[in-house]
């Protein structure tokens, strides 16, 4: 986010909501880092994705159902995406774990029709092979029968 809204020649935030969403976001990782440092007794500065992505989230503002600098990416659909915690609604969560396993069902539905139609192209296809040597064959054996006895209708 910091990228996105510092202005490339000043290299100031130039938004006053994303300067806002930046600062509490840098604090809240220091105080991570410091309570990994004293739980751990071993000095490290890395932060892992998904902790900074969870830190930027909650402290990212929402109006009307929509996340500044998201839109309309909900909290449900962006938990669905990150094992972050935050607080949605039961229901809301049931029915995306729902539909997520149905879309999952179907994929397997469609690679397996996918598979079966693959099998049925290939028999259709040897099918055509095999009724073109027929033909060819047909062809030929009625080249010699008419090479044998011929027409002596003329």
């Amino acid at each position: 986010m910091e990228d996105t809204h510092t202005n490339k020649k000043t290299k100031q935030l130039q938004d006053p909501v994303a300067k806002e969403v930046v600062e509490n976001s840098k604090k809240r990782k220091q105080e991570y880092l410091l309570t990994q440092l004293s739980i751990d007794g071993v000095e490290n500065n890395d932060v892992p994705m998904e902790i900074v992505n969870k830190i930027v989230f909650e402290e990212t503002p929402k109006r009307k159902g929509r996340i500044f600098g998201l839109g309309k990416l909900g909290v449900a659909r962006y938990k669905s995406h990150s094992t972050s915690s935050c607080s949605c609604d039961p229901m809301l969560e049931a029915s995306l774990k729902e539909k997520e396993a149905r879309i999952e069902a179907l994929e397997t539905q469609m690679a397996e029709e996918k598979a079966e139609n693959k099998r049925r192209t290939d028999e259709m296809a040897k099918e055509i092979a095999e009724n073109k040597k027929s033909s060819e064959a047909m062809m030929r054996f009625m080249g010699d029968m008419r090479m044998r006895f011929p027409n002596s209708s003329s």
